[in-house]
Order: structure tokens, then C-alpha cells, then sequence
């Protein structure tokens, strides 16, 4: 579904492609450049009116927050993180411990996002972060858990 700004969009650009528009006109009043007023006409053009959409529409994201509490976060020994976390239906059991949980990704970062696909929104999601360096795994985090929007 498109929002009201990607149908504004796609009003202006179908105005530019019919030549009610000139290409200066378009951008001016869609706030862009006049390059990407042309790539989207082109688009709308060979992709049809979906081609305005953000690419990300339909996707869910959860951020995730590490808190530093032991250590020096500057500390070369402290290489990364291991986020591990496992989405849940309603009526799963939640995992007893962080062993459990299927999924991980290794970050450098203090604060990191992951994406959700559109069916999972409701569902409940279970993480827990360990300290990782040169493949070395540190202890678990605590098992904590999030609603996924």
C-alpha cells in the first residue's frame, strides 16, 4: 500500500512523464534532484506505479542496545558482540536458557538494528549478547525478551 507521500509522488512524476511537468518543474516540487526525478521516471515507466515505493516498506525493524557494565568498551580485548536471538509464535515455550536461542550476528557496534519479516510482527523475539573475541565467546548476557512491532 502506498502512503500519501509515495502517491504525491507518483502524481508528479506521472505529471512529468505526461508533460504536464518539465523535469525542473518535478524535482522543484518534489523537493529532489533533477537526476532522480529522471531515474524515477524511468522506473514508473518500466516498472509501473509500485517503482515509488521505499524499498523498505513492509519491513519490520527491532533495535538492539548493548549496555557496556564490565570493562573498558575502548579496551582492545573487547573485540565484539555476538547477538543470538529466536523469534516465537504465541504458545512457544520461551527458551530456558541462551543455548537455545538459533540465530546470531557478530557486531562491532553499541547499538545495532535487525529486520523482521511483515508476518512475524506480533510474535515474540528472545536475545542474549555475548562478549566475543578472535572467536573466543565470553559469557552470556541476560535472556531477554521483545514483542516484534
Amino acid at each position: 500500500m502506498m502512503s500519501t507521500k509515495e502517491l504525491a509522488r507518483l502524481t508528479v512524476i506521472k505529471g512529468a512523464i505526461d508533460g504536464v511537468y518539465t523535469v525542473k518543474q518535478a524535482a522543484r516540487k518534489l523537493g529532489m534532484s533533477t537526476r532522480w526525478v529522471k531515474h524515477l521516471k524511468r522506473a514508473v515507466r518500466e516498472q509501473g506505479d509500485g517503482a515509488v515505493i521505499h524499498g523498505n516498506a513492509g519491513r519490520h525493524e527491532l533495535g538492539v542496545n548493548i549496555v557496556y557494565v564490565r570493562g573498558d568498551p575502548k579496551d582492545k580485548v573487547n573485540k565484539g558482540f555476538r547477538i543470538w536471538y529466536r523469534v516465537l509464535a504465541s504458545g512457544e515455550a520461551a527458551p530456558a536458557d541462551p543455548e537455545e536461542l538459533t540465530k546470531s550476528f557478530y557486531t562491532k557496534r553499541k547499538k545495532d538494528a535487525i529486520e523482521f519479516a511483515y508476518n512475524d510482527s506480533g510474535k515474540v523475539v528472545y536475545f542474549a549478547i555475548q562478549i566475543e573475541n578472535e572467536d573466543k565467546k565470553g559469557p552470556w548476557g541476560p535472556l531477554v525478551s521483545a514483542i516484534i512491532p
